[in-house]
């Protein structure tokens, strides 16, 4: 409960999600823990001939630089910090200079747990220096960062010099495909309550909609009654169901996709007042009528705006094209309960991690990374403890 609400009046998000969070964290943390064993041993390979015998022994990278993001201050960090020491890596971490506190505490919390001192590091500050200035130490031998494509690919250029080994999980843009044979009122009430999590700051949020035509209405419908139940206030008050964007820029972002979303042809189809005297809170927002030309269509948002579009049942190939389209692939979402439909949009839809029919987040025992702009390598997993580790193949 005390980090939650530390969470909570940091970032903004409510206490219910807060509390989710760090639930996830600590099934992180255990789930590495638990598996150690597997995941560290050394691999035997089959003989192909001649008199030796071949195998590969995992050995730490050497230390790590973790840079994190503001919208989950203790997932994220958690996803890169548990794979890190699983594969016995010293680590410096630098969270978001807006939401460090979150960090400070999961460093206390390792420090009375016993982790020796060093193992774990934290600096905090200005990201552009710091990052220049610890990525530029031979010492850093993997760099693992969360945040913007822009920023992504800057860290990818600067990891060149010393060829520091790089896992990127970038920006999205995740599409959600609703055919009209799926449970209509499941759909929207998922959808929207994953929209709108975390006042929309969440990079895996869907944030294209794409609706078959034939539940278009009903879909309209079922999406605006939840998003009228949304509770907004302080994210620290019982109750509150959505609070306050995270920073003022956010506020400004908001303002600049709306005013654009208005001046290219978009209707508002309900806008849910935040009735808040202060703060960084904004309307939670539902918009049809939306062309490819809004911004919103096709630069992240990152914002509680969600842009509704129709197709025809028999256009469900140009949808995927068009869900395909932008240089994000990091998430995508399909509700539909035909086999065949299920299998073209599992095969065809191009993003790191296809859901369909839920929105199950990333587990710790499952790999995820983008595609395209999205990012390079994975979290979570074997395949994450395994990116802080070089395989030495012994010969003998």
């Amino acid at each position: 409960a005390e980090l939650s609400e530390i969470l909570s009046a940091e970032q903004g998000k409510p206490l219910v999600e807060a509390d989710l969070e760090w639930q996830r964290s600590i099934d992180t943390y255990r789930w590495f823990g638990e598996n150690i064993n597997e995941i560290i041993k050394d691999v035997l390979y089959p003989n192909r001939g001649g008199p030796f015998q071949q195998r590969t022994v995992h050995q730490p990278l050497g230390p790590a630089l973790l840079l994190s993001a503001w919208n989950f201050p203790s997932i994220l960090l958690a996803r890169k910090i548990a794979p890190a020491l699983t594969a016995g890596v010293s680590a410096i971490i630098k969270p978001s200079e807006e939401t460090p506190i979150s960090a400070i505490k999961t460093i206390e919390i390792f420090v009375e747990a016993g982790l020796p001192k060093g193992v774990l590091s934290m600096v905090a500050g200005d990201p552009a220096h710091i990052s220049k200035k610890l990525m530029q130490s031979p010492v850093i031998r993997k760099v693992s960062f969360t945040g913007s494509v822009p920023v992504g690919k800057l860290l990818a250029r600067q990891a060149a010099d010393n060829l520091q080994h790089l896992t990127l999980e970038l920006g999205g843009h995740a599409p959600a495909i609703v055919c009209a044979d799926c449970d209509v009122e499941n759909a929207a009430k998922t959808l929207a309550a994953f929209k709108f999590r975390n006042q929309g700051q969440v990079c895996v949020a869907p944030s294209r909609f794409f609706v078959e035509n034939k539940i278009a209405d009903e879909f309209l419908s079922r999406f605006k009654d939840f998003t009228e139940k949304l509770v907004i206030g302080n994210g620290c008050d019982e109750g509150v169901t959505f609070g306050p964007l995270t920073n003022e820029r956010r506020v400004a972002t908001y303002h600049e996709f709306m005013d654009d979303a208005r001046e290219n042809g978009a209707t508002v189809f309900y806008e849910k007042p935040h009735g808040q005297n202060k703060g960084y809170y904004v309307n939670p927002v539902i918009l049809t009528d939306v062309s490819a030309s809004c911004r919103i269509m096709y630069d992240e948002p990152f914002l509680p705006i969600a842009p509704i579009s129709t197709f025809k049942a028999d256009d469900i190939d140009s949808i995927i094209d068009e869900a395909n389209r932008l240089s994000y692939g990091l998430a995508a979402y399909a509700y539909t309960n035909d086999k065949a439909r299920i299998q073209l949009l599992a095969d065809k839809l191009d993003a790191g991690g296809v859901a369909i029919n839920h929105l199950v987040p990333a587990q710790p025992n499952t790999p995820f990374g983008g595609t395209k702009d999205s990012g390079i390598g994975y979290e979570g997993g074997i395949e994450s403890a395994h990116s802080f580790m070089h395989k030495k193949l012994v010969t003998y």
